[in-house]
């Protein structure tokens, strides 16, 4: 068919069955060759990692090819429509040509996705899943004197050195200084929206315990004055309207830390502790809950206005405030945690 009456379809088709031809032309024998060279590598080393990595790197080679034939396609086709009895290629030669574009874009893909993978610290899945720093034998502890010689199998994946021998394990808030040392923009940005978020639920808990104690003094009042056998009932209601907050909160907190705990999983735990809805959240509900389940016994008591029996109260009253006190401990022990977190990645 003379080229003037080619439609686009037909010469990109052209392109397709030359670009076929000439790379089976130029691969056969360089693919052939290749599987049993790799077959042999992994006979001779005993693992078939290296037959697959000398047919990646085969593979690689070829599509290095493939690109420098689609530079030469229009050559190609320009020579065959000058070259007078010259044959166009077949109808297979075109279906190989577009294998060959196919696995040219796939390849490049995965390329382009094993090189993001490998980029340096940029992802907290790789960071905080390093390996435990291994148990030293005490009984058998050598002593080292001057300064240790790091080796690159004494890297972790945070990037900081393993222990010399003989010194302590380093802790968590060790292993997460380190890494929140090398994140990358990305990461800092999105650790302090995290961190953001961490300070709203603080507040919220803050909240819940500045009313709980606020009512822990009036009931401490009205124990002392004896006024609380008057209206239990009130009392009970004000703890009861606390407490809901209260549930509202600590509903809330392990939806936080879920959302966050994929990507700064050893950061959470470091800020909030390692009981944070028991040793936290849960101090607030057990204090309300646990005076205003009291009072509920307390009211059906006869002789209410009795000092000796208003003493009854004091005993809810003191773990009362030893669980708000625990809790105000605990908070405390966040915000200054939450601060350093802060502080490591401005």
């Amino acid at each position: 068919m003379d080229p003037k009456d080619w439609q686009w379809p037909r010469y990109y088709w052209s392109l397709c069955t030359h670009l076929g031809q000439e790379t089976y032309r130029t691969w056969r024998w360089e693919l052939f060759s290749s599987v049993p060279v790799g077959f042999f590598a992994a006979w001779l080393t005993g693992g078939w990692k290296d037959f697959r990595t000398g047919l990646l790197a085969t593979a690689l080679t070829l599509g290095c090819f493939v690109i420098w034939h689609i530079v030469r396609l229009p050559w190609l086709v320009h020579k065959s429509v000058q070259t007078a009895g010259e044959e166009e290629p077949g109808f297979l030669a075109g279906v190989f040509g577009i294998l060959i574009l196919a696995a040219l874009f796939v390849g490049s893909y995965e390329s382009a996705v094993v090189s993001w993978n490998l980029r340096p610290l940029g992802v907290i899945e790789i960071v905080t899943k390093a390996p435990p720093v291994p148990v030293i034998d005490q009984r058998r502890l050598a002593v080292v004197h001057g300064a240790c010689k790091l080796t690159a199998e004494q890297i972790n994946p945070a990037r900081s050195p393993q222990p010399c021998p003989g010194s302590p394990p380093p802790t968590l808030q060790d292993r997460v200084l380190a890494i929140n040392a090398h994140f990358t923009e990305g990461d800092r940005n999105r650790f302090s929206d995290a961190l953001s978020e961490f300070d709203e639920s603080l507040k919220e808990g803050e909240t819940v315990y500045y009313k709980l104690n606020t009512e822990a003094g009036a009931l401490q009042r009205e124990r002392q004055d004896g006024t609380i056998a008057k209206d239990v009932q009130g009392s009970q209601k004000a703890l009861s309207d606390i407490a809901t907050e209260g549930w509202k909160y600590y509903r809330s907190f392990p939806a936080l830390r879920s959302k966050w705990q994929s990507m700064f999983e050893q950061q959470t735990e470091y800020v909030f502790g390692d009981n944070p809805d028991n040793g936290g959240s849960g101090e607030l509900i057990n204090a309300a809950e646990g005076y205003r389940n009291y009072l509920e016994f307390w009211k059906s008591v006869q002789n209410k206005q009795d000092p000796a029996v208003l003493n009854l109260l004091s005993v809810p009253e003191n773990e009362f405030q030893s669980r708000l006190r625990n809790y105000a401990l605990w908070h405390a022990s966040c915000v200054k945690r939450l601060s350093e977190m802060r502080d490591s990645i401005r």
